[in-house]
């Protein structure tokens, strides 16, 4: 029909934990694809119209919502599936509309519009039930750590403001008032000991650690306002850290968190008089007990390390702020102050690439991962050598569009003298040069869009697996054992054999 036609090929799209494949949610099931090259390695067009997917790594194991084209998938139901035996293993039905789902080797969170609930992946029992603020976008975040299981959502109390909870203990860690208007994106590292988050406003985004809830970084995306629709750590292998972040604007930023810390509520975490370290979070455990907030202190080395390679570009960006602070504070409302901050302070992205055709997406994914055979991708300890003016970093930026198309950049970066690569890439044009456009494919071809044979795309599919009808072998609600096993076996098979 005319309407199924003007239906993008790819309803949604998510990568898994190590950011290594994208599953694609299609009209007829899913697609998966490497991030390394864009090649497909699994695909299913038996399912029906799907609108969520989430792999466990490389496992077979996954995770799908429907669209409600008929009654088996519907919308508030969570099925759990395992791809290689064609199993459906269990499902989790919810009161209200699915708005997303994240999972680890542990735990799995299903956020509806006002609330997330956290199970037990082993036998879909449900732990806890978490109270948002009206959540229609889907925002959260899950470490892919299982023995962290740190969770981010938007708090039901006041825009901006992220809970944070501990998934694996089943209890709030600290709030962070992270911006002023409402969130737009949440991100956590592997570990979970770094947040990313950017507003509505879209212009800046701000790094936080945890469990701490201090401020350190901020980034500056741009001037002028945009959607942030994707925002993810890079892998834990890059030094230093990196992020990247795409947006409405058709553009992909790539931010390295380096040079001194930035910590803006370094001591209370007080912005604009809330305190972050406040228990404002409410966690309902299974039998209805309410759990405070426990905050607990903890030091960290972050600080001195970044110190003492922050170099001169560093201490003056942080002398420029506290010079702005110090000859305001008694004139000026505690908002200019931090308006000023942020117009001073805030880094730069190291490389940008805007994307051919952004005109013709509606949303867009982005990934970094180490570019094959670089020193990221053979991991070395850290250099604190910060007079190395040879430090180079390779890159492999992942983008994914709504058309279903595929971009792969390089992105190659040399340190300034004070081993920093922010400060080594200032105008606009320095910073589109260091990425090259290596690879443009179509994820989805015709023929799948329109609902016929499978065409090219799906005849380079690498793991073929069986194909038919999907077997219904859900245990039964008394016997969670025998889920376990189910699980547990799904978890430990690749899907791509």
């Amino acid at each position: 029909s005319r309407a199924k036609r003007t239906m993008p090929p790819c309803i949604a799209a998510s990568f898994n934990q190590d950011h290594t494949y994208v599953a694609l949610a299609t009209r007829t099931g899913y697609v998966i694809h490497s991030t390394a090259d864009g090649q497909r390695y699994h695909a299913d067009d038996t399912l029906g119209s799907l609108r969520i997917v989430e792999m466990l790594f490389t496992s077979s194991l996954l995770c799908v919502v429907g669209d409600g084209d008929n009654a088996a998938l519907s919308p508030r139901r969570v099925k759990v599936l395992d791809a290689r035996s064609r199993r459906v293993l269990g499902d989790i039905s919810c009161q209200s509309t699915v708005r997303a789902v994240r999972l680890n080797r542990m735990r799995v969170v299903v956020v509806e519009s006002r609330k997330a609930s956290i199970y037990e992946l082993g036998t879909l029992c449900a732990m806890q039930t978490i109270e948002t603020a009206e959540n229609e976008r889907g925002l959260v975040a899950l470490s892919a750590n299982a023995e962290s299981s740190v969770i981010a959502l938007p708090s039901a109390h006041g825009a901006g403001v992220v809970a944070v909870h501990d998934g694996f203990n089943l209890c709030a860690t600290t709030t962070v008032r992270a911006h002023a208007s409402a969130l737009a994106a949440l991100a956590l590292n592997a570990d979970g000991t770094m947040l990313a988050t950017a507003s509505v406003k879209g212009t800046v985004i701000r790094v936080t650690s945890l469990p701490t809830g201090t401020k350190m970084w901020s980034f500056r995306r741009g001037a002028t306002s945009s959607v942030i629709q994707s925002l993810n750590f890079g892998a834990a292998t890059f030094h230093p850290p990196l992020l990247c972040v795409s947006s409405d604007k058709g553009t992909a930023h790539v931010f390295a968190i380096e040079g001194e810390a930035k910590s803006v509520d370094q001591t209370r975490g007080a912005v604009d008089g809330y305190d972050t370290h406040a228990g404002g979070a409410v966690a309902t455990d299974r039998d209805g007990t309410t759990r405070a907030s426990v905050s607990e202190a903890a030091t960290t080395t972050a600080t001195k390390l970044a110190s003492a390679r922050a170099g001169v570009f560093g201490k003056i960006a942080s002398f420029a702020g506290a010079a702005v602070t110090g000859v305001t504070k008694h004139v000026q409302p505690r908002k200019f102050i931090a308006a000023a901050r942020n117009a001073i302070e805030p880094s730069r992205a190291i490389a940008t690439v805007t994307l051919p055709r952004a005109s013709a997406t509606s949303w867009s994914l982005c990934a970094l991962q180490p570019t094959p055979g670089s020193a990221a991708d053979k991991y070395a300890p850290p250099s604190l050598d910060a007079s190395a003016s040879t430090r180079q970093l390779e890159v492999q930026l992942a983008v994914v569009t709504s058309d279903a198309v595929f971009y792969d950049y390089n992105v190659r970066l040399t340190a300034d003298r004070a081993g920093l690569f922010a400060s080594s890439r200032r105008d606009d044009a320095a910073k589109e040069s260091v990425a090259r456009l290596e690879r443009e494919c179509k994820l989805i071809d015709d023929d799948e869009e329109d609902g016929g044979a499978t065409g090219a795309g799906s005849a380079s599919t690498i793991a073929e697996l069986p194909h038919g009808r999907w077997i219904e072998t859900q245990a039964a609600d008394s016997d969670r054992q025998e889920l376990r096993t189910n699980v547990n076996e799904s978890m430990s098979q690749s899907m791509f054999g």
